[in-house]
């Protein structure tokens, strides 16, 4: 309960920054609309017309504001509103292509990949910082027994196979450490058996649990029975049963769990296991916790840490049954408490774990999930620093870094494990200097740090805690993210959400969290994108995350692959969306300077309003689900392309298509306006007036911007081919029908203005000759540009690209950009 946050509100950086940029269209609307009111002003100052009745009523600052929310009506299209319908079917979607993508599914439990919401799919291309959980996640979470130490003396597997091996041997001789250690292991824990005809199956809520009865019964030391009060043992050729009257169950804070028995004799016996910083720091000052034991236990126990073991202590202790009754009573106090009760537990629980005998420790493999060094070493490529987030020893937590490729051995280890605030201060201020002057600058400060070091910080729970506090923050930040890697041990699940958090405040940049257990959930929860893990120790992690995976191998896909086309789609989707609105909606400003300012519309209202939804709705939606510059299979080879591609959704870019578009309104215009002339289009003679010219502007306007969303798109699919000349071929075909329509249902309130007129457009060789002059004219300076920038300053996208599209090995453009920025 400690370490539970509330569930927080996401929205993509995408999403944030597109609702600057409609604020921005808002301001540019009001500004035209403005400027539209005092030219309308103007216009009727200087020109007095007689055919215009002028109301008194209508005069002065009245007038000017009517005017003002005439044309705001006018250009308000201008703001794509169409475009967050859009944005959620096409995420949709994608969320579906996710789920569907079968290289994510994992067949050995049957789980799919499954995303769990939609509005992130974006930012899965943009991250630039992974917080990454260690047991469950990059490991398989399958323990399994593989040596202890008992009594100061080290067992290795190959002495546990031994028959007899002189573990058992040992305690069938009477030690009496050696027996307790083995009657812990078989009583302290709270799984549940289950009796086949076979064998015994362990049932357990933590896979450490299971591993060490096991390791227990391969030792002589069976645990058969669990009833509400006692557990029966088969302690080797004997049947014994100890009373359990207390479970203080293991916690993230607590790091221990502990079983308060009575023996076979009636003895009141403590067995406790836990992390050995906790263990260590309870043990008593008699002679039996000697000073060579504990060094010798140490040196064991860094010996498994260094092998990637993960290692607990074991101790015991004796209870009076005076002292046992006087803590009962405190500890039902706390047990019935109304408030605070799970601090007063802790505290309670406290009271009789300690004055404990050291007997030895355990020593468990957890091996790494398949692929799992590949798929760090391809998104260190893809320039995304990873950081460790685990509570396992510091030395487990080394090895496991060496084992997954996230540490080298060049890589220099900076470590940090001081016991005081001030002891940390001098030592990350050390650390700071030592990498500035490897750079070449004197002193401590952040700008000396911008260069990325081959480094790694090693930093365990308590220096965390004075790592994270007010007056170190931003040093600790500073050196972390100058770093190549970051490894925090010991480290509590509050406390991986506050470096989470810290991060992602520090840099600004997305991060992404990914766990298995319920003591993630904080940190996946602190993230921008908080992928969960389908794993041994349940469904909270992905329950409570954005996306769910089975294996940490999926996640070189989920990023590499899906977040970057998805964020280049969705980039494309929205620029589009606006580009296409302002091209056919910014025309009526054009116009207004041929209709005196009168807030005139040169387009029929209902084809103004079916402009997004049927003429222009297709393009956007293809864009956004089968746009890709390069292919899945390119893009795993290349993890360098997810870091070419980010940082793509800017202002600037917004402002260039904004730019575009205004272009392409002003040659849609006045070449139309030019070839129109005086409106006389056919041979008879007849003039057509201003709704032909709308005709005439609205065609030219659908060609175009069908035809920009193909010169945007580099993948061409039959569903780019169908919304770019289907969307043509449907203003057409809605062009004559529309015409019709009034005819068909005369007297109705749709389609009288442009009865007729589809015929009339269509039967002008005018019009006829505008289809190919207006749209090529309008496209000629962007086929130009294009042309010029994929042949003399291609982007490295663009360099894979061209040889994806020409079947040639990219491999020699790495080569030159390596040579080119070693010049």
């Amino acid at each position: 309960m400690k370490n539970s946050t509330a569930a927080p509100l996401k929205r993509s950086t995408v999403d944030k920054l597109t609702n600057t940029q409609i604020l921005i269209l808002f301001t540019m609307l009001i500004g035209i609309s403005f400027f539209s009111a005092i030219c309308s002003y103007v216009f009727d100052y200087q020109n007095e017309l007689w055919y215009i009745e002028k109301k008194v009523s209508e005069t002065g600052i009245l007038s000017f504001l009517y005017n003002v929310l005439t044309f705001v009506i006018l250009y308000n299209n201008l703001i794509p509103i169409s475009l967050t319908v859009t944005l959620e079917v096409v995420r949709f979607i994608q969320a579906m292509f996710i789920n569907l993508d079968l290289d994510m599914y994992y067949a050995e439990t049957n789980t799919p990949a499954m995303a769990r919401t939609s509005n992130l799919n974006e930012e899965l291309g943009q991250v630039r910082y992974i917080f990454s959980d260690k047991t469950g996640t990059l490991t398989r979470n399958i323990m399994e027994f593989k040596g202890c130490t008992v009594g100061g003396e080290i067992y290795h597997p190959e002495d546990l196979l031994q028959i007899p091996n002189p573990l058992t041997e040992r305690v069938r001789k009477g030690n009496r450490v050696e027996t307790e250690f083995l009657i812990l292991l078989s009583v302290c824990h709270t799984v549940i058996p289950d009796h086949s005809e076979e064998e015994v199956i362990y049932h357990a809520a933590s896979p450490d649990e299971r591993a060490l009865v096991y390791g227990a019964k391969t030792l002589g030391y069976v645990f058969e029975t669990r009833t509400p009060k006692d557990v029966v043992i088969r302690a080797l050729d004997r049947h014994e049963n100890y009373e359990i009257l207390h479970v203080l169950e293991f916690t993230s804070t607590r790091k221990r769990m502990s079983v308060v028995a009575r023996t076979p004799e009636g003895k009141i016996k403590l067995y406790c296991k836990g992390a050995d910083s906790m263990i260590y720091e309870r043990l008593s000052s008699a002679s039996r916790n000697s000073e060579e034991l504990k060094a010798a236990t140490q040196r064991h126990l860094e010996e498994f840490a260094t092998q990637g073991l993960r290692t607990l202590c074991c101790a015991v202790a004796e209870i009076s049954p005076e002292h046992y009754e006087e803590w009962r009573r405190i500890y039902q106090k706390a047990a019935t408490a109304i408030e605070n009760r799970e601090l007063k537990l802790e505290e309670a629980s406290s009271l009789i774990e300690r004055d404990l005998e050291l007997l030895g420790a355990t020593a468990i493999e957890d091996k790494l999930q398949d692929q799992v060094p590949e798929t760090i070493a391809s998104l260190l490529k893809a320039g995304i620093r990873i950081w460790v987030l685990t509570g396992d020893k510091q030395e487990t937590a080394i090895n496991i870094g060496y084992s997954a490729r996230l540490l080298t051995q060049s890589m220099e280890l900076l470590i940090l494990n001081q016991e005081s605030l001030d002891a940390t201060r001098e030592a990350i201020l050390g650390y700071t200097s030592d990498l500035a002057n490897d750079n070449g600058h004197n002193g401590h400060n952040g700008r000396s740090l911008e260069k990325e070091n081959d480094a790694a910080v090693i930093v365990d729970g308590k220096t965390l805690k004075f790592a994270l506090s007010c007056d170190l923050r931003r040093d600790f930040l500073d050196l972390c993210t100058s770093c190549r890697a970051v490894i925090c041990c010991r480290a509590s699940p509050i406390q991986k959400a506050e470096v989470v958090e810290a991060v992602t405040q520090k840099t600004g940049a997305v991060t992404l969290a990914i766990g298995d257990g319920a003591n993630d959930v904080a940190m996946i929860q602190k993230a921008h994108v908080g992928v969960g893990i389908s794993g041994v120790e349940g469904l909270q992690a992905a329950c409570a995350s954005d996306y769910a995976i089975a294996q940490f191998r999926y996640l070189n896909k989920l990023l590499l692959v899906h977040g970057a086309w998805n964020y280049d789609r969705m980039c494309k989707l929205i620029f589009y969306s606006f580009y296409k609105n302002i091209c056919l909606y910014i025309i009526e400003l054009w116009f207004a300077i041929y209709s005196g300012w009168s807030g005139q519309i040169i387009f029929e209202r209902w084809t103004i309003g079916l402009y997004n939804m049927l003429f222009t709705c297709a393009q956007p939606i293809v864009i956004g689900l089968f746009e890709q510059s390069t292919s899945a299979e390119l893009r795993l080879r290349y993890p360098i392309l997810y870091r070419a591609s980010a940082d793509s959704f800017s202002l600037r870019t917004f402002f260039v298509w904004v730019v575009n578009a205004i272009v392409h309104s002003l040659f849609l215009f006045w070449i139309s306006w030019a070839i129109y002339g005086d409106g006389i289009v056919w041979t008879n003679g007849r003039e057509g007036g201003y709704l032909v010219l709308g005709n005439f502007i609205y065609t030219y306007v659908v060609i175009v911007v069908s035809l920009k969303s193909g010169l945007e798109t580099r993948a061409w699919t039959i569903f780019t081919h169908l919304s770019i000349w289907g969307s043509i071929l449907l203003w057409f075909v809605f062009l004559v029908l529309y015409s019709f329509f009034y005819q068909v249902f005369p007297g109705g309130p749709i389609g009288a203005e442009i009865c007729g007129i589809g015929v009339m457009v269509l039967s002008s060789p005018t019009f006829w000759f505008g289809v190919l002059l207006v749209p090529i004219s309008t496209m000629i300076p962007d086929v130009v540009y294009k042309t010029v920038k994929m042949t003399c300053f291609p982007t490295l996208e663009d360099k894979f690209h061209l040889c994806e599209a020409n079947h040639r090995d990219p491999g020699s453009i790495l080569l030159e950009e390596k040579h080119r920025s070693e010049i």
